[in-house]
């Protein structure tokens, strides 16, 4: 049903009937989990990545540019190795240390200092999570959420 108003142009026209169009929509037109995990990601205020265990970025939310100033691409090429501050890499990688060594360590939080894309440096927080192979129960890769203080 559209409801017209001389007043208002037609692009302007407001459609009522939501649940019907819902209703008819195909199953196949519903955004797949995977697609809506990945706009969460896209859209997130903090930035996400994930490490391999060596801790390699193998994926950064688009968010860092935002936050860091860097591309996803520019953060899987060089974080952490690269921007850490040279006096925090010891904080990162207790950090990440908590990780590997506490059987039950639910996050490791750690703040510490990281380049900016401009040369500045920020403080950052990142709470991480280790991931294991539901199987064999080995470290598999390691999730961080990066939050600027």
């Amino acid at each position: 049903m559209r409801v017209e108003d001389p007043l208002l142009p037609k692009e302007s026209m407001v459609r009522f009937g939501f649940e019907s169009d819902l209703q008819a929509r195909s199953v196949s037109q519903e955004p797949k989990e995977a697609e809506c995990f990945r706009l969460m990601a896209e859209q997130s205020v903090d930035v996400l990545c994930r490490l391999t265990i060596e801790t390699r970025c193998t994926y950064c939310s688009p968010s860092a540019m935002r936050v860091l100033g860097w591309t996803s691409d520019e953060m899987v090429a060089h974080f952490p190795q690269d921007l850490v501050h040279p006096d925090d890499v010891s904080t990162f990688k207790a950090a990440h240390a908590r990780h590997m060594n506490e059987d039950n360590c639910e996050n490791a939080p750690a703040t510490f200092r990281v380049k900016r894309k401009d040369g500045s440096y920020v403080w950052i927080e990142i709470n991480a999570r280790l991931v294991r192979n539901p199987v064999t129960k080995v470290p598999w890769q390691v999730l961080l959420n990066i939050d600027r203080k």
